[in-house]
């Protein structure tokens, strides 16, 4: 998955949650783990404990300041 593919296929939805994340597999045709692993390399996203995170940042608690 080309990454300016990727960014444009997400372009204002919000892809932090399974169901959009299971609708993006289907139109990439690709596997969820194939999905979520390059959503991890593009730094779209941060999966632990099942949960999806805009980043690890988020995961660990830091507060954004915008």
């Amino acid at each position: 998955m080309p990454s300016h593919l990727v960014m444009k296929e997400v372009d204002g939805i919000n892809y932090w949650n399974w169901p959009a994340l299971y609708t993006l597999k289907e139109a990439f045709g690709v596997t969820i783990t194939a999905l979520t692993k390059r959503f991890t390399e593009l730094g779209l996203v941060f999966i632990a404990d099942k949960k999806i995170y805009p980043s690890q940042q988020d995961y660990l608690g830091a507060k954004r300041l915008f």
